[in-house]
């Protein structure tokens, strides 16, 4: 099965391009595209017979995409620059897909990247315990719309580029979302805490499951695998996919972004303390404050703690993995 990965130099592209190895037994390949093949911020006409010759020449049967305008920040300042990447070109590959299939009648499956920050600090997070997605339906509806209600511009923009590829049923798709993504080297919230050399402060009252890039790669590699071998069937779902978190008679317990950075250095040395600091709401970009997603289920799929993954994540960083 031929694989074309879009954002395959970035934090999830380049661990799901690694996993590959582990899969030659299936006979996968994958294609990798990085931004120089096809630049996403390029004009509407220049992305889409890109995407259109790459297709062609490439005829693969599964599309993931990784490829975003990650910046948060910068999405506040550049947020056409943002909108095109994360809607437009989101929008131009569903066609660019469509139009392929219609011509050779071939059958792809698409698996797209998204984020917790789509659903903001409304319905999903302004409760006291996070809606478990396993007890709504898995297709696309009213019932997961309700709660989209992003707070900043990269929020908004990947909200659009998941509407547009969720709406048209042309394709066979899997949106994704996740949320807080780490792995053991790059630049990320893990990689910054374990190689600090001075003391780090972070929110202990700004909730998040931060999510390992390895969790969402074994995913996507799980759902290649049943396309593969099961069934070309039309999908239109959205997954949450993120560490399970503890739940007692108490309720339940997500960590803190200050209860995640104390859980990092009890697996690194790194010789520095965290400290808790209070969230004023003063950022220059709105950040969500309890963004909490609990896993999709499922099937033959266990997802694992939130700490155990940093803890494998501490391994892999220090070699021992």
């Amino acid at each position: 099965m031929r694989i074309l990965l879009f954002g395959a130099t970035g934090q999830l592209g380049s661990t799901f391009a690694e996993q590959a190895f582990h899969w030659t037994n299936r006979d996968h390949t994958v294609v990798s595209v990085t931004r120089a093949m096809v630049d996403f911020s390029g004009t509407s006409d220049s992305v889409y017979y890109k995407l259109t010759d790459l297709i062609r020449i490439v005829n693969p049967q599964v599309i993931v995409n990784c490829a975003a305008y990650t910046d948060v920040a910068g999405a506040e300042i550049d947020a056409s620059g943002a909108s095109r990447i994360n809607y437009t070109a989101v929008e131009l590959l569903e066609r660019v897909i469509s139009d392929y299939q219609y011509a050779t009648g071939a059958k792809l499956l698409l698996i797209h990247i998204s984020t917790d920050y789509v659903y903001g600090d409304s319905g999903l997070h302004n409760i006291t315990q996070p809606i478990d997605v396993r007890m709504l339906p898995r297709h696309y509806d009213s019932i997961n719309n309700k709660y989209e209600n992003p707070k900043n511009v990269y929020g908004k923009t990947k909200l659009d580029g998941d509407r547009a590829l969720l709406s048209r049923k042309n394709v066979s798709t899997y949106v994704i979302r996740t949320s807080g993504l780490y792995r053991e080297r790059g630049n990320n919230i893990f990689t910054k805490i374990a190689n600090s050399t001075k003391d780090m402060y972070f929110y202990d009252d700004v909730w998040n499951v931060p999510t390992p890039t390895y969790l969402v790669s074994n995913v996507i590699w799980k759902l290649v695998s049943e396309w593969y071998e099961y069934a070309y069937t039309l999908v239109s779902e959205v997954l949450h996919v993120a560490p399970c978190i503890y739940m007692d008679a108490a309720g339940v317990h997500p960590p803190s972004w200050y209860t995640f950075a104390k859980e990092v250095v009890k697996h690194v040395d790194t010789g520095i303390k965290i400290h808790p600091i209070k969230y004023t709401g003063n950022n220059v970009v709105p950040i969500n404050t309890y963004s909490v997603l609990l896993p999709t289920s499922l099937s033959h799929f266990t997802f694992p703690f939130w700490d155990d993954c940093v803890q494998l994540t501490a391994k892999k960083f220090e070699g021992v993995l």
